[in-house]
């Protein structure tokens, strides 16, 4: 063992004397480290790495500097450990180990604070078992300058060893002291070309430049570097690669043929002149000397006014609908005639054009319009004409007993006479139009969900088609809740009868239509007598009555489990007009009534 020390001392002292002339007047150190190692014994008692392992020891460390990037040391530590109790590895025991390194530390980075090192080197390791064994560190280690000649340094390693421990770990703190007082000089910083600026931040540190641009020239103080600019003596912009473009008018002055006067691109970068101000230039104003609008070409504004007339009675048509077309067959306008039969057409482009009309579903005779209608400062004024010997229908919905109007209800129109069915949605203001023939017979009425509508015969016999176009309805719906009875007040009945009467025929219609738009409902129908005659007959009547308008419903195709006939006779009603009360024939008429109401469901 004494001859393997001997040696490995030797061996260093060789080192180091050829060393001394690099390291002179730099720092060589010594360090001082507590460390912990894991070289112990037996194997088998961890099954992996546990700090409760490690051994706790000094450890002893000369440095001897190089060069900036290269020095040599030679560590001595003293470390507790576990050995085996004999040659025979039963039992163990608490031992010291003992080992000596000679390392060659690779300084990779040097910072003012931060100084890092990996390193590697051979020595050996004594032990108490063995005289002595090869010992070859592999490992980092991690200095912290702390000032003049101090660093807190720290040491990981691993220890590749003939002797096979659980793990072969070692980790150090400790302080590294240098030799001499000795203080870093500060490094030499250049700047080559004098512009000021480090070579370190000179993007350019050959050639005197500017701060703003890093160092590098501009001639022309355009904020673009000489290198990249195409024009390095005349200020420009960037777009233009620092050439310049002095009226701004997207063209660099060297593709401009009016660099000082701005002027669009597919003009040479010239202006181009409006002569009457109007926004179109000359070159495309059809009336270069007359102001007008893009729109027409340079050219004034021209309206057209069309008027729509029935052309039996001459009166206007409002709600016509109007297009124009051009000589192409497309449609370039459209609008619809207001209340005094009239739309206007702003914007008009001269030319030939046709004018189509149509309200509901029938056409209206057209107009023609030539080029030469638009050479008046007025207006071009245009009529169509309805020419049919047929009514329309021009009406409104409302909520009943109001003048609310009904927006977004089908109007239906039912042809009495063949199977004809039109329909109509409701505008805002309630309004709705129909086409009809001058001698047909319809039902009109409103379909809305839960809602009861009044159902209107008509005739078009009764109206004069010489004297108006229009056949002007009002039609009224009313919502109706389950539970809320509604009076029907049309169902009249001969006094003593049930029979139903044909003037009661229009009530009752309405609410057959009701249950046929509203497919889940079920009704009541309930008659009510007033308080004379005995109560017992007045109840009998009140039920076949009811029954009778029942009977009525049903006849007319809906199911009779949907229609609930109840008399109620004189127990409901809606006065003091109760026996031995002297009341007036019109109170008396007031409880006399038949109504109507959805059962709600269970």
């Amino acid at each position: 063992m004494f001859r393997l020390f001997f040696s490995l001392g030797i061996t260093s002292l060789l080192a180091i004397t050829p060393l001394q002339a690099q390291s002179e007047g730099a720092p060589d150190a010594f360090s001082v480290r507590y460390v912990g190692s894991n070289f112990l014994w037996p194997l088998e008692n961890v099954d992996d790495l546990s700090i409760d392992d490690f051994r706790g020891g000094l450890e002893f460390e000369y440095i001897r500097y190089l060069n900036d990037i290269f020095d040599v040391s030679f560590p001595l530590r003293m470390v507790g450990s576990l050995h085996p109790s004999n040659s025979f590895g039963i039992g163990n025991r608490d031992a010291v180990d003992i080992g000596l390194n000679a390392l060659l530390n690779v300084n990779f980075y040097k910072g003012k604070v931060f100084r890092p090192r990996l390193f590697a080197g051979v020595g050996g390791l004594l032990l108490d078992i063995e005289d002595l064994s090869l010992d070859v560190p592999l490992g980092l280690g991690l200095n912290w300058y702390l000032g003049r000649n101090t660093s807190l340094s720290t040491t990981f390693a691993y220890h590749i060893n003939g002797m096979e421990f659980r793990d072969h770990l070692k980790a150090g703190i400790g302080l590294r002291l240098a030799l001499d007082d000795y203080e870093e000089p500060e490094p030499v910083i250049l700047d080559r070309d004098g512009d000021g600026i480090l070579d370190t931040e000179d993007l350019c540190p050959d050639t005197p430049g500017i701060p703003a641009l890093n160092g590098c020239p501009d001639q022309d103080g355009d904020g673009i570097t000489d290198a990249n600019d195409k024009c390095p003596t005349v200020a420009g912009i960037a777009a233009f690669e620092g050439c310049p473009d002095t009226d701004g008018d997207g063209l660099q002055d060297s593709e401009d043929k009016c660099p000082e006067e701005a002027g669009p691109a597919d003009n040479d970068g010239c202006p181009i002149t409006d002569r009457d101000g109007d926004g179109v230039v000359d070159e495309a104003d059809n009336c270069p000397d007359e102001v007008g609008t893009v729109a027409n070409n340079g050219c004034p504004e021209k309206s057209l006014v069309v008027t729509a007339r029935d052309k039996i009675t001459d009166e206007v048509m409002p709600g016509v609908d109007v297009a124009i077309v051009n000589s192409s067959g497309q449609v370039v306008k459209t609008g619809t005639t207001n209340s005094l039969g009239i739309v206007e057409i702003p914007n008009l482009e001269p030319g030939n054009y046709t004018v189509t009309a149509k309200i509901v579903d029938t056409d209206l005779e057209g107009a023609s319009i030539q080029a030469s209608d638009f050479n008046s400062s007025e207006p071009v004024q245009k009529v169509v004409y309805f020419d049919d010997p047929n009514f329309v229908i021009q009406g409104k919905v409302f909520y009943c007993n109001t003048n609310r109007p009904l927006p977004g209800v089908t109007l239906n129109l039912k042809s009495a006479t063949v199977n004809l069915l039109k329909s109509y949605v409701s505008c805002a203001d309630g309004e709705y139009l129909f086409f009809i023939d001058q001698r047909g017979t319809y039902d009109l009425y409103a379909t809305k969900e839960s809602f009861l509508s009044q159902v209107v015969a008509i005739n078009a016999s009764d109206y004069d088609r010489s004297k108006s176009v229009f056949v002007k309805l009002e039609v009224c719906a009313e919502e109706v809740e389950c539970g809320e009875a509604i009076r029907l007040n049309n169902i009249l009945y001969d006094t003593g009868s049930s029979a139903i009467r044909p003037d009661a025929e229009a009530d009752l219609n309405k609410v057959v239509q009701f249950l046929r738009d509203n497919k889940d409902a079920t009704i009541e129908l309930s008659s009510h007598t007033d308080s004379r005659g005995g109560a017992d007959s007045n109840m009998r009547l009140s039920q076949r009555r009811a029954q009778a308008a029942a009977d009525y419903i049903v006849a007319q195709g809906i199911t009779s489990s949907r229609v609930v006939g109840t008399g109620y006779g004189e127990t409901r009603l809606v006065n003091n007009c109760a026996d031995g009360v002297r009341c007036s024939a019109e109170e008396h008429q007031v409880n006399r009534r038949t109504e109507f109401k959805v059962i709600c469901p269970d």
